[in-house]
């Protein structure tokens, strides 16, 4: 009886990871890169934190712990939405597109932070160039919004 037990546990286990794998091979690479810029995106904020003079915590650590957690649920469900749920919208573009927006938007503010620029602020203003806005203005912007 033993025996069989546990064989059907690991007989169920075995088909739950081939199917988790199955299932993960379709965005292993979204996946890939968007840990890629949570791990970068840490790297950047504690030197930034340094830079600034502000004290690393546990806490701080929790958030990147939470986007490790977080951003590949978004994806998985993203995925199984798409797949399962409504296979004509693609939720998971949506929602990968949701998580690296979010992530170049926290990369841009600490490379910012670093190099004393607004790297948002300069992509918006290069997009918007024929408007005949200044360039420096959005690192005036930027110091100006920083003090505030």
């Amino acid at each position: 009886m033993l025996e069989a037990i546990k064989f059907w546990f690991l007989d169920t286990w075995r088909e739950f990871l081939i199917g988790l794998g199955l299932f993960l091979s379709g965005i292993q690479t979204a996946m890939l890169v968007i840990l890629c810029f949570v791990v970068l995106d840490t790297i950047l904020g504690v030197l930034a934190a340094r830079k600034q003079g502000q004290e690393l915590t546990s806490r701080k650590f929790g958030r990147s712990l939470y986007k490790f957690i977080l951003y590949p649920v978004i994806l998985m469900t993203g995925q199984a939405a798409e797949q399962y749920l409504t296979p004509g919208i693609p939720w998971f573009w949506v929602s990968s597109a949701f998580v690296t927006t979010t992530e170049m938007k926290s990369l841009s503010e600490n490379i910012g932070t670093l190099l004393g620029i607004s790297v948002w602020g300069r992509i918006k203003l290069l997009l918007w160039k024929e408007k005949g806005i200044d360039l420096d203005s959005a690192d005036d912007q930027y110091e100006e919004n920083k003090k505030k």
